[in-house]
């Protein structure tokens, strides 16, 4: 009777083992497919400014524009900047131009030069309270071209060339052209017109604003 009680007692020792080290396993098992699971659905995708751009030139709008949402929703003013925009041209949404200049002007107001550029055209062109208003332009066009903004640059000088919203000035709107033309390299059409109106004292003292 003890040699048989002994054989069953190991037995059941043994029995006791394997049923724990299985409910080991499969607690083991469950937790690492619990984590697992729990990781990928806590991970949050990655949403870079760069890729959402190259969506957007590559006219996956709605993509970008998710994108540029939650960029600009965190604070970021480039994509501020590019969210106002679509709202503006209406693409990949409705065209908006209340909320297109609510996110340029937040953007414009952190210092991003392509918006306040961009806000000049929405005030030159009457998109905002549907009235042209050429002085509000020329300040945000001021304020990017002093930012470095090549097109704004641009626009500026054009706009004190015809003295439209400004004084008109034929030394700084050659100065501003001159400057968008070093900047991107080509000569800007308007700057041989202006330099054959103004005078050799005019062109000395716009060629020394640009030694500044």
């Amino acid at each position: 009777m003890r040699d048989t009680y002994s054989y069953f007692e190991g037995m059941d020792r043994i029995s006791n083992r394997g049923t724990i080290m299985k409910s080991f396993a499969f607690l083991t098992l469950f937790c690492f497919v619990s984590f697992s699971s729990f990781s990928q659905e806590t991970e949050k995708p990655i949403i870079n400014l760069e890729d959402a751009i190259i969506k957007l030139r590559s006219g996956n709008d709605i993509e970008a524009l998710l994108d540029f949402q939650i960029l600009a929703t965190e604070g970021d003013i480039v994509a501020q900047s590019y969210l106002g925009q679509m709202y503006r041209k209406g693409r990949g949404l409705s065209q908006d131009f209340t909320k297109a200049a609510s996110w340029l002007g937040r953007a414009a107001e952190a210092g991003d030069a392509s918006a306040n550029h961009r806000l000049g055209w929405m005030y030159s062109r009457g998109e905002i309270d549907g009235k042209k208003n050429d002085e509000i332009a020329v300040k945000y066009w001021k304020k990017a071209a002093e930012l470095g903004d090549p097109l704004a640059q641009a626009d500026l000088g054009v706009m004190y060339w015809r003295g439209e919203g400004v004084e008109k000035n034929m030394i700084f709107a050659y100065y501003w052209l001159t400057k968008s033309s070093n900047q991107t390299g080509e000569l800007n059409v308007n700057l041989l017109s202006i330099k054959n109106k103004m005078s050799p004292t005019e062109i000395n003292k716009a060629l020394r604003l640009l030694e500044k």
